[in-house]
């Protein structure tokens, strides 16, 4: 597809589709220098194409090219509110510069837009505990999870937040445990069934948590499955609570 793309480059050079084409082609071969060559030149030729900026964004991200993708990102994010790859590439330029509270703000603002997306409803709750509003995170995801009771994201967020948040007065571990042994009855995993022992874990009933988390690390692998087993030994004294 290059090949002919390049051809197409060459006998129309002020087309910026041709450009914009060619661009993601190389994007996907890993030719991110080219690409982004290519894909600069498509803006410059048609300043206002969604596509070439939002594809522009993605490759400066993957060169590591956080704050010149930005400003192309917010732009792109404003064009195609609806795709999820562009809202998680200008997530993702913001935390890695620092700005996790102007991320907090687009993803607020997502969320007002499309309610019912899942992904951005996850994302936001997860840096909301990570700035200690544990209450709003868990106010979110107890209302999504309302709303939405088989969404597995969710559920899975709300149980582990609600089993392990680090302001103990929120937790609820018979609440976590319901939610986290219906997710994993439903998608049997590791994380599913650390979520098992997380909740088991805040009831302190230590030895079933400890065989919840052996049945995690017998379903995990690489990194996962070394975190899990460095995690076990948590299990073995006499509470287990965090």
């Amino acid at each position: 597809a290059a090949d002919a793309f390049t051809r197409a480059v060459r006998a129309a050079p002020q087309s910026a589709v041709s450009r914009l084409n060619l661009g993601l082609a190389l994007a996907r071969l890993g030719k991110m220098a080219d690409a982004a060559s290519h894909l600069e030149t498509a803006l410059r030729l048609e300043p206002a194409n969604a596509d070439g900026g939002a594809a522009l964004a993605m490759v400066l991200l993957e060169q590591g090219s956080d704050a010149d993708a930005l400003g192309l990102l917010r732009r792109a994010v404003e064009q195609r509110p609806e795709d999820s790859n562009v809202r998680a590439g200008l997530v993702r330029a913001l935390l890695k510069l620092g700005r996790v509270d102007e991320a907090i703000g687009i993803l607020a603002r997502l969320r007002v837009r499309d309610p019912d997306d899942e992904d951005t409803l996850v994302s936001l709750s997860i840096l909301l505990a990570d700035r200690q509003r544990f209450q709003d995170a868990l106010t979110l995801l107890e209302e999504a999870n309302r709303r939405f009771p088989d969404r597995t994201a969710t559920a899975t967020t709300f149980a582990r937040l609600l089993a392990s948040s680090p302001d103990r007065t929120l937790r609820d571990g018979a609440r976590a445990l319901a939610l986290a042994q219906g997710v994993h009855a439903a998608e049997p995993s590791a994380v599913h069934s650390e979520t098992v022992a997380l909740a088991l874990a805040e009831l302190e009933r230590c030895m079933e948590a400890a065989d919840w988390m052996r049945r995690a690390i017998d379903a995990a692998q690489g990194d996962e499955a070394d975190r899990l087993k460095q995690e076990l030994a948590r299990y073995a004294g006499p509470s287990c609570r965090r």
